[in-house]
């Protein structure tokens, strides 16, 4: 059996980047729109078999606290 080589992908995104909140699975998604908000912290969280992944600290646009999301649930994005 072939040991699987975990390969980290890295940091997509930078403090003060504009993103927004990847949407969600089913018919909430079309009924929706993403929030959209500004980086203000990164900082990596490893798992419980030990793996790294990125977390980021959310500043939600309309929001006065921020708001921890790992990196999959966000993408880059425009706040018009």
């Amino acid at each position: 059996m072939k040991k699987q080589s975990s390969n980290l992908i890295g940091q997509k995104f930078k403090i003060g980047q504009l993103v927004k909140e990847a949407p969600s699975f089913g018919r909430a998604k079309d009924n929706y729109a993403p929030r959209k908000g500004v980086i203000k912290k990164v900082f990596v969280k490893k798992n419980k078999i030990g793996r790294e992944h990125f977390h980021y600290e959310v500043l939600w646009k309309g929001y006065t606290s921020t708001v921890e999301r790992v990196q999959h649930r966000l993408i880059s994005g425009d706040i018009s």
